[in-house]
């Protein structure tokens, strides 16, 4: 698997993992956020102008916005428009209530004014307005003298809300999903989840013999035989004395161990018969018995209480969540993995059904099925 593919696996299992994130996330921001703006209250703008009653004293008017954006900052501006609405002084009204604009190469600026009310948009754009000028003009002798070129009107609707109608429920949505899928990538990137074979065995050097699927209470679907068949056959082929299987989950340990014994049972049952051949190697009526390991469940919350088989060909079989954290994958084998021969195995969890050990026959069941 190269790093394309690898990406998209781990992209694909966040998406999974966090579908109720970007559904969150979709159902706030193109839900929510549109309903709250269309609840909104209207905001009425006016407008009043200023300009310069005679020619400039300045060279050019370059230095104008800035000088007028200053003037307008200056604190007199928003000390009389909050006289003039009755606030505190700690109100902020620049910009949310009065604002100026100005352009280049033009000596006339415009005040606005933003209120819930047509009338008071228009009061407080003059006040301020005028105020401004009586700052402007305080600097007469060195740029000039400005006033009130034409006052506020009385704004007939309000302004446009951002968006409205389906297009606002369009939008929302968009903006919604891209919100979750980054927050789902945002979350992939410090997770840092081992998702796939290739990601597992890169991370800890460790080859991976099998992935299986198992219920929500450790039990295996109805789609993991097929792949608990292989684990065996991967098993059988490592030629050990002893597996010794563990992971992060007592009850996968012991429902992963059951099916893996009733398994071999059943290959050891079939490699007893006589095989075609045996008559020319062995001797007429032989028949060849096929070695399986002895299968042990180790409890994750006890590791201590691992057997030590002096002599005897051991392997560890460590029972991985696939999606694990790096940091917590590396902890898990150096706590159960060290010290001899190792192997993993993903594990990956469904809601379907459970195939296996859901009934006292299942280990029967699984022992009727050929090997």
């Amino acid at each position: 698997m190269d790093g394309s593919s690898d990406v998209l696996a781990t992209w694909g299992w966040g998406l999974r993992r966090y579908a109720w994130l970007v559904a969150l996330c979709v159902i706030g921001v193109g839900i929510l956020v549109p309903a709250v703006q269309t609840r909104s209250s209207s905001v009425y703008e006016a407008q009043a102008q200023v300009g310069p009653t005679k020619p400039l004293l300045l060279s050019n008017l370059d230095p104008l916005p800035r000088f007028a954006e200053s003037v307008f900052n200056n604190g007199a501006v928003a000390r009389d428009v909050r006289q003039r609405l009755s606030l505190p002084k700690s109100a902020s009204v620049i910009p949310g209530k009065v604002q100026l604009t100005t352009a280049q190469d033009n000596p006339v600026m415009v005040v606005y004014g933003k209120s819930s009310s047509a009338a008071t948009a228009a009061h407080i754009a003059d006040q301020a307005a005028a105020t401004f000028v009586a700052e402007l003009n305080k600097y007469s002798g060195s740029v000039g003298t400005f006033a009130v070129q034409d006052s506020a009107q009385r704004p007939a609707r309000p302004l446009p809300k951002l968006l409205g109608g389906p297009l606002a429920l369009v939008v929302g949505l968009l903006a919604g999903l891209v919100a979750g899928l980054g927050l789902v990538g945002l979350i992939v990137a410090v997770r840092r989840p081992v998702v796939g074979a290739s990601a597992a065995r890169a991370a800890t050097g460790l080859p991976v013999m099998g992935r299986l699927r198992l219920g929500r209470r450790g039990a295996l679907d109805a789609g993991s035989l097929p792949a608990m068949r292989a684990l065996c056959r991967r098993l059988l082929a490592a030629d050990q004395d002893v597996v010794l299987v563990t992971g992060s989950r007592k009850s996968e340990v012991d429902q992963v161990c059951a099916n893996l014994k009733s398994l071999l049972v059943s290959a050891r049952v079939a490699g007893s018969k006589r095989m075609p051949g045996d008559d020319t190697e062995r001797g007429h009526g032989s028949s060849r018995e096929l070695a399986v390991p002895e299968i042990v469940a180790v409890d994750p919350r006890s590791p201590e209480l691992w057997v030590d088989r002096p002599g005897g060909r051991l392997l560890t079989l460590l029972l991985v969540p696939e999606g694990i954290r790096s940091s917590r994958l590396h902890l898990l084998v150096d706590q159960h993995a060290s010290g001899g021969q190792a192997a993993l195995a993903l594990v990956t969890h469904s809601r379907q059904r459970p195939l296996f050990g859901a009934r006292p026959s299942s280990k029967a069941a699984l022992a009727s099925q050929p090997g």
